[in-house]
């Protein structure tokens, strides 16, 4: 299941569709009318559903960007002309897993910002981190969602500290490419000689061997990436399903007598669930 696919997400987005069409209702009836624009702020329901939306928009383009990184990795070859300007398969792989670090550091980045947000939690707005964040989940007791973030960084700890390492010195190793960089420097660095035993033809490139070890080293490369994927978007429902319950409780009721009947028609799970708490579903 993709996050756009999660039942509790689609709520919100619903929600925050319709709070949106309030504000700009409000809005134009302001201009039209020449009303004093205090009329027109939002309510706090209204900036913390637009937070909201924006941060998972932030989340949605995270996990795409992951996916993506491995299409490119499965689809994309070294062509002739990048092979002139000295970049290697090695090379292009690395490049692509950048994408791929990055994303999830940003990933993880979002999903303490989704939460603070939420909770109205006491955090740096910019760059929370997670002694100040973790403080903060004690002290309310949410610590279903501390041992998702906790569990998340587990999975990704490697991958994130490889983005940092490349973002602060320029430097990227991976040990699922370990054989494409043995190819490179074995086939650069000996001249084979045809008379004698070629002791690590499954380094020297364009052999046999070479070119088998490369295709499973790609082929597992890929696989790890794409299970990394899913976990990701696993611990992201896994979060949304613990915090948007507790968005849809902080908008106020009116908003849900006045949209109830529209609300209803779209026959959400959640949506209808929540109705039903207030007293609106009959």
């Amino acid at each position: 299941m993709t996050i756009q696919e999660f039942d509790l997400f689609k709520a919100v987005n619903i929600v925050a569709d319709f709070a949106d069409w309030d504000t700009t209702a409000r809005l134009n009836h302001s201009l039209r009318a020449y009303c004093n624009y205090d009329d027109s702020e939002f309510l706090p329901y209204e900036t913390l559903l637009g937070k909201t939306m924006n941060i998972m928009s932030g989340i949605i383009s995270s996990l795409s960007y992951m996916h993506l990184s491995i299409y490119q990795i499965s689809h994309q070859d070294l062509n002739e002309e990048l092979e002139i300007e000295g970049y290697t398969e090695y090379d292009l792989y690395r490049y692509h897993y950048i994408v791929f670090s990055h994303s999830v550091a940003l990933l993880q980045d979002l999903m303490f910002k989704l939460t603070a947000e939420i909770f109205c939690l006491n955090v740096p707005q910019r760059m929370i981190g997670w002694k100040k964040l973790e403080k903060e989940l004690k002290k309310y007791n949410l610590i279903n969602i501390k041992q998702i973030l906790e569990d998340f960084y587990k999975c990704f700890s490697k991958h994130i500290d490889k983005r940092n390492g490349f973002s602060h010195e320029g430097l990227l190793t991976y040990n699922a490419l370990d054989n494409y960089y043995m190819t490179y420097i074995w086939t650069n660095s000996h001249t084979i000689d045809e008379k004698k035993e070629n002791l690590y033809p499954q380094y020297t490139k364009g052999s046999n061997d070479n070119v088998e070890l490369l295709k499973k080293t790609k082929e597992n490369f890929i696989n790890e990436l794409k299970l990394l994927a899913t976990e990701a978007e696993s611990y992201v429902i896994s979060l949304c399903d613990m915090c948007f319950p507790k968005l849809l409780d902080q908008v106020d009721i009116d908003f849900f007598i006045e949209h109830g009947d529209n609300l209803k028609k779209l026959n959400n799970m959640p949506l209808n669930k929540h109705l039903e708490k207030l007293g609106l579903l009959f």
